[in-house]
């Protein structure tokens, strides 16, 4: 990414959705050397999680700055959504609909367009957001102002899910409108495989290529698309966000990086199941069952039965028939949940 400079304008913002723009690599290698400015909306959504997760990010990236626009008029909802990012020769601006939230950027029904400009062009859209800048500085504040943190903690129980409903990881806020991004239904599509020996590096999950295309939804030969995992482990804590590349080589094999598995040694008898749910395009739940778990067991009856020890099996299932072989896997706290909204 040749970014030079870049500038970005969201309405509601969440903890999650800030996670997945700031921490991709991408955006990590821009912000080295180029210069981004953050204006969030206080609105509706935006909360007290959101704000110190920011804070982190200023903290560490130097050259990042963020805004909080606090609405003169009450009659009227601040709700942009884009971005733009300036190069030598011109610039690319990315409109959509989606908020700056796990759910808006992954899960809903958005519609975006990137629009590359030739320098007249950008010149013209990035005088605009000066003006409008400038023009609006009585209303940007800066994150730690304190009208900023009371402005946003009115909005914090509106989206706060009640603390004994899900146990949670340290870096895990609760945050509703994350947490939404991960529920399913009853039409969830399910994919249950075998984990295969793979040395020291088995947290590489290899596949199949049909369940690499046509269920992960990644494309063979083509290693630029991500794919969102989120693990939860056997005690139903849940665990950050993972951004994974989608890997194919050479020698025919499909995989991606799973957190779950990472400093594990494979089990000297058995194999680990991945248990990897379908919540939307490209955005998958899921747990890494090792031969010891309680749940491993009724997975495992759910697989077809091998050939030989040699062949690692796979199968895709309805959610109902996993629900019935194993009824408490902390997944269906997710599923349960859907239908509670």
């Amino acid at each position: 990414m040749d970014a030079t400079e870049g500038a970005g304008v969201f309405a509601f913002v969440t903890s999650g959705g800030i996670n997945l723009l700031l921490k991709d690599d991408f955006f990590v290698e821009f912000i080295k050397s180029g210069t981004f400015t953050l204006v969030i909306g206080t609105d509706e959504i935006t909360n007290a999680d959101t704000i110190e997760t920011l804070c982190k990010y200023v903290a560490q990236y130097t050259n990042l700055r963020v805004k909080a626009f606090l609405n003169p008029l009450s009659t009227a909802t601040f709700h942009p959504k884009y971005c733009w990012f300036k190069h030598e020769d011109g610039g690319y601006a990315v409109i959509g609909s989606g908020n700056l939230t796990q759910q808006g950027l992954r899960k809903n029904w958005e519609a975006f367009s990137v629009l590359k400009m030739a320098r007249p062009e950008f010149s013209h859209l990035e005088a605009q957001w000066n003006r409008w800048f400038v023009k609006n500085l009585p209303h940007l504040k800066d994150i730690s102002d304190p009208s900023v943190t009371q402005k946003v903690a009115q909005n914090g129980h509106r989206f706060r899910r009640k603390a004994s409903a899900v146990k949670t990881g340290a870096s895990a806020k609760g945050v509703d409108e994350d947490y939404q991004a991960w529920t399913f239904g009853k039409d969830a599509d399910v994919l249950l495989a075998e984990i295969p020996r793979a040395s020291k590096r088995w947290n590489q999950v290899n596949f199949d290529k049909n369940s690499f295309e046509q269920f992960f939804g990644a494309r063979a030969g083509d290693n630029t698309m991500r794919v969102l995992f989120k693990g939860i482990d056997d005690q139903g804590i849940e665990h950050d966000v993972e951004s994974r590349q989608s890997v194919s080589v050479k020698s025919r094999n499909w995989r991606f990086e799973l957190d779950l598995a990472k400093g594990k040694s494979y089990p000297q008898k058995g194999r680990p199941i991945g248990v990897f749910v379908k919540v939307s395009e490209r955005n998958f739940l899921y747990m890494v069952l090792m031969p010891d778990c309680p749940y491993h067991k009724g997975v495992s009856e759910l697989l077809p039965l091998p050939h030989d020890d040699s062949r690692v099996r796979r199968h895709r299932v309805a959610v109902d028939s996993l629900r019935t072989a194993c009824p408490k896997l902390p997944l269906w706290r997710f599923f349960e949940d859907h239908f509670r909204r």
